[in-house]
């Protein structure tokens, strides 16, 4: 049996005179994803490249299944909605990172080649966050886990 990723990704929202609450915009949980990459020559990648099984990112990001830094586990501000997935889900090992570092992990430990534009621009290629477009990719954070 392998070990998959289940992520989200959450935007900080600041109202005036509320604390700040992080809402998800993107949510990627391994079983929903039917997208598959093929090796080469084929190089058919579909999105999203976010979920595949890759163990070399998954000790990268948490000490999954290899060395790597400590989980954060959830944070504490973390949105209901990924805390109720990660509850129903039965994951372990939860953490997050802000999306620009997250995206340049998810780019260092790519197994397949990738475009010249891809690789300039990983938020969008891996979480489809445009940071040049909305101009917020401080303002993201990627939540994720893992089960086995």
């Amino acid at each position: 049996m392998g070990t998959d990723i289940h992520l989200l990704v959450e935007r900080r929202v600041r109202r005036d005179g509320l604390p700040d609450q992080w809402v998800p915009v993107l949510i990627m949980l391994h079983g929903f994803s039917t997208a598959a990459r093929e090796k080469p020559p084929k190089q058919n990648y579909a999105w999203p490249a976010c979920v595949e099984r890759n163990y070399e990112r998954f000790a990268a990001l948490a000490s999954v299944r290899g060395d790597g830094p400590a989980a954060r586990g959830l944070p504490a501000d973390a949105s209901d909605t990924a805390r109720l997935l990660f509850e129903l889900g039965g994951g372990h090992t939860p953490s997050w990172l802000p999306l620009p570092e997250a995206a340049q992990t998810f780019l260092k430990t790519e197994q397949w080649p990738l475009r010249d534009v891809d690789r300039s621009y990983p938020e969008s290629y891996y979480f489809n966050i445009e940071p040049e477009t909305d101009g917020a990719a401080v303002e993201h954070r990627v939540v994720f886990w893992f089960d086995s």
